[in-house]
């Protein structure tokens, strides 16, 4: 019978009689296969094949190669009854039979009389010998004439001769074949692998599967790309009507991506679930090697195919980096299960498991990860990084190969994120590298380039700072005192500046009105969450110097005129004053010597640098002008220029007409500055009067700039004030009443990290008392400087049409000026000689009232003098308002509280 049937299977002139036939060959494999000699059985593997490769008939086809999936089902249950009715002893390695080769098959009649075969032993070579003994995989099946069914046939025999079969399908032309052939081959192995032998392995890889590679391959690369491959359905008006195919799969070459898509998987899920076994046979480096041949060919197939190249991520790290698991609520058996049952449980779990790209529900039972052995880690990652580095080796190939590149970051950080705790630190410093490789494009400078127009940024971009903001919290197993710092600088390395001045072809320097968001404002954004967040404060203050330096270089380019790109320092002047407000605690921590500087090393030495630069950067947002030579990069640990405490200030520059957004930042920098005095007892000289120096350039401004600066004046002279008194009796800056110009009607920008009243600054312990004489010493000549200089300029007024519209808002600044000072209390003499040493005429009382609380009143008694009667009244000039009499006033209580100093 079976010659019969295989004759027919090929012949197209009995193609009438294959619906009969092929139910013929199925009535074997439903009822007679228990009955057949073990020869007749490896016979009808080849005859059920033979129906699979006719091309007329689909249909007979698909159900031919489904009848390969019902033999092997019957070897599975009848290998199960014979072990059941004796067990074989093993041999040494435990996977082979004592006979030196495999269990024999006998027929039903065999088995009932008693008789078993008596095992004609098969030889152990794999390769040439044992492909010529049973036929290649495209060779027509043998004689059946020449069958002697009384011939035993081994396991080993029967089950290559499925593979061999389920490999020739799996080149057919036809797509629907192919990929029925490959998922029985799949379902095959996985679910009769814990009982196949080792040497049925070795031939189902290197007779099977590996060379399956090289051929879907080649077939991949030589099929057309644009001829269809739909079926004509008819003719309807003489034109012929073919069948209707997704754009995905209408022609060869799509099609026989499918297969490399499919047989990739699959031989990565083969290999991946049975990796105990396997690893015990001789060749499985060789196995292994090739495996990642394919793997890396098809990560590099992008120009051709992108599916196979995404295919390619989702295996090689989605089924060989880790084994999913399934955690059975039952405790296991009380008998160890097999190396081989427990790869069956891997892979039976690993479809449902949320490893796999695409998510989905996850499964009920609990899911741990197992990772591939070291050395098997390391070669797949190796691979990853070798087909990274050759998808960047130019700017056309990172290109081609952005989105396969976009898909790898993804799938990374879904692994990362799903099985934390089975990475190293080896393994984050990888991603942290990858992450960098892929987020700047070949040839282009790392960092943000000022000079250049805002590009929106790329998917590969983001996902790459998706990948590095998953990375925090670090697996159990990483020192994250070293690994976040490394993170936070990797970070920076996106937001430094990477080109200093334009080119010399450049545009014309004139301000774009693009607010585009680049990859350093992305990058910038990601850097201020990680250092505001309380995740590992020790390394935020470790790299917290290196990010000032950066900031403070930035903002000074807000105002340059060449720059193409002010979205990054519009952001960074946006959100500083936030970030100040979040590190300043930790500075302050750090000048005492907190747990926090020993935890970190040598705290003193660069949170006194981080000061400089903090300051730095609050002068670059505060100043409008260009900086002044030999200032526009300092020296990290010399910012000051080396002036002595109690020097004059350096100059600042500010808007004279400030917008509202300005003056919403200038008002927020004077905040901090004022918690950084109060927060820090440990600041330098040169640091307090770098602070100072600010506060005093808004209180010294002229009356009409005075005016427009409004809330930031009386801010500055608030805080002024308090620094001179010691921070005796300091209040917060009242924002209405006598303490704000009228002038000032606009209300202030309020940033989504920080809010500029005075009423939201977190006021914390001022420091030791020697700190607030240090810092009274350095701020009282500066604000008696600043007072002398208003009155002087009130004083001087000539009453013409610009001070006539200005003198009653003035007026009332300068009242709540005289108030304000006048409740300072001095404790004790300044040690710098910055007020005038009065005449050898009644020296002693003049020293002994400068040395009093009132001494700084006393020292403006001249200028306070010169302001009574202020502007002078004339018959044709309007009279004085209230405005003026409130200043007059003020002059008087302050000059009264000279007199009772004086004794006078």
């Amino acid at each position: 019978t079976l010659p019969i049937l295989y004759r027919a299977a090929p012949r197209p002139v009995l193609m009438p009689l294959l619906p009969l036939a092929i139910r013929s060959v199925q009535l074997i494999a439903s009822d007679l296969l228990p009955c057949l000699p073990p020869p007749c059985l490896l016979a009808y593997v080849e005859v059920a094949a033979a129906y699979a490769t006719q091309p007329g008939h689909l249909n007979a086809s698909l159900t031919a190669v489904g009848l390969q999936w019902t033999i092997s089902d019957f070897l599975h249950e009848y290998a199960a009854g014979e072990e059941a009715e004796a067990e074989l002893p093993a041999d040494d390695d435990g996977d082979e039979p004592a006979d030196g080769g495999d269990r024999r098959f006998s027929s039903a009649s065999e088995r009932g009389s008693g008789r078993q075969s008596n095992g004609g032993g098969d030889s152990d070579e794999a390769g040439g010998e044992e492909e010529s003994a049973h036929g290649s995989a495209l060779a027509p099946a043998p004689r059946y004439a020449a069958l002697r069914v009384d011939e035993p046939v081994s396991s080993h025999e029967l089950w290559c001769a499925i593979a061999r079969q389920l490999r020739r399908l799996s080149a057919d032309e036809r797509s629907e074949v192919r990929t029925c052939s490959l998922h029985t081959l799949a379902s095959v192995l996985t679910s009769n692998g814990s009982r196949l032998s080792g040497r049925t392995w070795d031939y189902a890889l290197f007779h099977a599967l590996l060379p399956m590679m090289r051929e879907v391959s080649a077939a991949a690369a030589s099929a057309s790309t644009t001829q269809p491959v739909a079926k004509p359905l008819g003719r309807e008006g003489g034109v012929p009507v073919l069948m209707l195919l997704h754009h995905s799969r209408d022609t060869a070459s799509k099609q026989w991506d499918e297969t490399w898509v499919l047989l990739l998987r699959s031989s990565a899920r083969l290999i991946r679930g049975f990796l105990p076994t396997l690893r015990q046979r001789p060749h499985f480096d060789q196995a292994w090697g090739q495996l990642l041949a394919f793997g890396h060919a098809s990560l590099l197939s992008a120009p051709r195919s992108g599916e196979v190249a995404k295919a390619a991520i989702g295996a090689l790290m989605h089924e060989l980096l880790f084994a999913a698991v399934s955690q059975k609520p039952t405790p296991r058996p009380a008998d160890p299960a097999s190396p081989a049952d427990e790869a069956v449980d891997r892979v039976a779990a690993a479809p449902t498991t949320p490893l796999r790209p695409g998510g989905g529900v996850p499964p009920a039972t609990p899911v741990a990860y197992e990772r591939l052995p070291p050395a098997l880690w390391t070669s797949v990652w190796e691979l990853l990084e070798k087909a990274t580095s050759e998808m960047t080796a130019d700017v056309d190939a990172y290109a081609v190969h952005a989105e396969v590149l976009t898909a790898l970051l993804d799938s990374t950080r879904e692994l990362y994120v799903q099985a934390r705790t089975q990475f190293d630190e080896a393994d984050v410093l990888r991603l942290l590298t990858l992450c960098t490789r892929l987020a700047t494009p070949p040839g282009t400078p790392v960092g943000w380039d000022p000079y250049l127009p805002p590009a929106r940024p790329s998917a590969l971009q983001l996902s790459a700072l998706k990948l590095l903001e998953a990375l925090p919290p670090f697996p159990p197993n990483v020192r994250a005192d070293a690994l976040h710092p490394l993170l936070l600088l990797h970070l920076l390395k996106f937001v430094s500046i990477a080109r200093t001045s334009p080119a010399g072809d450049a545009a014309p320097a004139t301000k774009p009105a693009s607010n585009g968001i680049g990859f350093s404002e992305e990058a910038y954004g990601l850097l201020l969450r990680m250092l505001v967040s309380d995740d590992a404060p020790a390394a935020q203050l470790e790299v917290l110097e290196d990010v000032l330096q950066v900031l403070r270089s930035i903002l000074q380019l807000s105002r340059d005129p060449a720059v193409q790109c002010p979205s990054l320092p519009r952001e960074v002047a946006r959100s500083f004053v936030g970030l100040t407000r979040a590190i300043i605690p930790a500075l302050a921590a750090a000048s005492s010597d907190s747990p926090v500087t020993a935890a970190s090393g040598g705290a003193p030495v660069w949170a006194s640098a981080a000061q400089d630069e903090l300051i730095g950067a609050m002068r670059a947002l505060l100043s409008t002008g260009p900086a002044a030579p030999g200032e526009a990069a300092p020296p990290p640990r010399d910012i000051f220029g080396g002036e002595a405490a109690g020097g004059p200030a350096r100059l600042l520059q500010l808007a004279e007409s400030p917008s509202a957004d300005e003056l919403a930042q200038e008002l927020s920098v004077l905040l901090a500055a004022r918690q950084m005095f109060r927060a820090i007892p440990g600041l330098s000289d040169g640091a307090r009067q770098e602070l100072l120096g600010m506060m005093r350039a808004v209180v010294a401004l002229p009356a009409a700039a005075a005016l427009r600066h409004g809330d930031c004046w009386s801010e500055a002279l608030d805080a002024l004030c308090e620094a001179a008194g010691g921070f005796a009796g300091g209040r917060a800056t009242e924002r209405a009443g006598a303490g704000a110009a009228p002038a000032s009607t606009h209300q202030p920008v309020v940033s989504p990290v920080s809010s500029p009243t005075s009423a939201g600054l977190a006021v914390t312990p001022r420091g030791t008392a020697e700190g607030a004489a240090q810092t009274a010493e350095l701020a009282l000549p500066l604000l008696v400087e600043a007072v002398r200089a208003a009155l002087v300029e009130w004083a001087a007024q000539d009453g013409d049409g610009e001070w006539e519209a200005m003198r009653p808002p003035r007026a009332e600044q300068l009242s709540a000026m005289l108030s304000r000072v006048s409740a300072v209390r001095l404790r004790q003499r300044p040690r710098h000689a910055a007020l005038p040493e009065p005449s050898a005429a009644g020296a002693g009382a003049l020293v002994a009232a400068r040395q009093s609380p009132f001494g700084h009143l006393v020292t403006l008694a001249p200028a306070l003098i010169n302001a009574i009667g202020r502007p002078a009244h004339t018959d044709r000039g309007p009279a004085p308002g209230r405005e003026a009499h409130l200043l007059q006033s003020a002059i008087r209580e302050a000059l009264q509280l000279v007199a009772s100093t004086l004794n006078l």
